[in-house]
């Protein structure tokens, strides 16, 4: 029997979310954080980077949207998580979408590559990830631009969270999903004769992992996760 090399763990700082991957996200993992508008991809995301974020092992933000990373840090700015000092020191916020969307996903990924060797982070988030759907000329540029992100990710051993708006069918034809770690996805329907919120980790490679869809609130403190098949009362 082949003797299997010992995941590197890590405490998230979210609520019952370390227990769904066995006592800890695994270290060193690129993977896609789905869901639709305001399901809660960027409070997840950074209430887990904000929590391990320190000087050894520093958080990268690159945004690609329209609106600016001031806009995303008030907002953020409301949670007990975030923390102000840490700021352009321990975490990080590159704006990607001026040069995405005058230069393309060429000079990006050159930008990308770039404060990846300058900061050498422990995380990096890319939020939006989708918006490169968007802009690529075809499937191949699409398909290349996703293997040397998520290969460049894997070679300095960080952490990465690639954020989007990805449903169903992004998930069976988007090459990206092919090439990372893992997928959660997060989602909103009403149960229980109310709307709530559902996490489900669909893929992580390395680990044993629930696969149940878990029931989760967002509050002050952040995401707090609940055991599967439970529903908020």
């Amino acid at each position: 029997m082949t003797k299997q090399t010992a995941i590197t763990r890590m405490a998230t700082g979210v609520r019952n979310l370390d227990n769904i991957f066995q006592g800890g996200w695994p270290r060193g993992t690129v993977t896609v954080i789905a869901g639709p508008p305001g399901s809660g991809k960027t409070v997840l995301t950074q209430q887990i980077c904000f929590h391990n974020a320190s000087s050894e092992s520093r958080v990268l933000y690159f945004n690609t949207l329209s609106e600016p990373s001031a806009k995303t840090l008030r907002y953020l700015s409301q949670f007990e998580f975030f923390d102000a000092t840490k700021l352009d020191g321990d975490v990080r916020f590159v704006d990607l979408g001026a040069v995405l969307r005058a230069k393309g996903l060429q000079e990006t990924l050159a930008v990308i590559l770039h404060h990846l060797k300058t900061i050498q982070p422990g995380f990096v988030v890319v939020d939006s990830f989708k918006v490169f759907d968007d802009l690529a000329k075809s499937s191949e540029e699409l398909r290349e631009f996703g293997y040397e992100v998520a290969v460049n990710l894997m070679a300095w051993e960080t952490t990465a969270f690639l954020l989007g708006e990805y449903g169903p069918h992004d998930i069976v034809t988007n090459p990206v999903f092919s090439i990372v770690d893992g997928l959660i996805t997060l989602s909103q329907r009403e149960s229980s004769g109310e709307q709530q919120r559902f996490l489900q980790a669909v893929k992580m490679r390395g680990t044993e992992h629930s696969r149940d869809e878990h029931a989760f609130v967002i509050t002050s403190s952040g995401v707090e996760v609940y055991a599967s098949r439970v529903t908020i009362q």
